[in-house]
C-alpha cells in the first residue's frame, strides 16, 4: 500500500468514527431527554415547586442543550457552531452563578463572542450571496 491509499483508508475511518460518535451522542441525547421527563413530570402537579428545584432545573436543561449543541458541532462540522457551543457554555455559566462575583467577565466574554458569531455569520452568507 502506498502513502495515498494509507490516507484514503484513515479518511475513510474517520468518517466511520465521526458517524459513531455522533450515534452515540444522540443516544445520549435521547437518554437525557427521557431522565428530565421522568426527573421533573411530577413538577407538572405542582408549578410551585419549580421556584424551589429552579437551579437544578435549569441545570438540566443547559444539560440537554450542551449535548445537542456538540451533536449538531460533530454532524454539520461548522466553525459558528463551534461558537454556539462556547456560547452556550458562558450563558450556563452566567446563569447558574450563584452570586454576582466573576459574572461580568463572563458576560463580556458572552457579548464578544456573541458579536463576532453574529458578523462571522453575516459576512458568511454575504459571499455565499455573492
Amino acid at each position: 500500500m502506498n502513502r495515498k491509499e494509507h490516507i484514503n483508508k484513515l479518511r475513510h475511518m474517520m468518517t466511520y468514527a465521526r458517524w459513531v460518535i455522533v450515534g452515540i451522542l444522540l443516544a445520549v441525547l435521547v437518554i437525557e431527554i427521557i431522565g428530565f421527563i421522568v426527573k421533573w413530570s411530577p413538577l407538572v402537579l405542582h408549578p410551585e415547586t419549580i421556584f424551589h428545584s429552579y437551579h437544578d432545573l435549569t441545570d438540566d436543561i443547559f444539560s440537554i442543550l450542551v449535548t445537542y449543541e456538540i451533536f449538531d458541532l460533530l454532524y454539520t462540522l461548522s466553525p459558528t457552531r463551534l461558537m454556539d457551543v462556547v456560547l452556550l457554555t458562558i450563558a450556563r455559566k452566567v446563569v447558574l452563578a450563584p452570586n454576582e462575583t466573576g459574572v461580568i467577565q463572563a458576560i463580556i466574554a458572552f457579548s464578544v463572542l456573541l458579536v463576532i458569531r453574529l458578523a462571522w455569520d453575516k459576512f458568511s452568507r454575504q459571499r455565499n450571496d455573492s
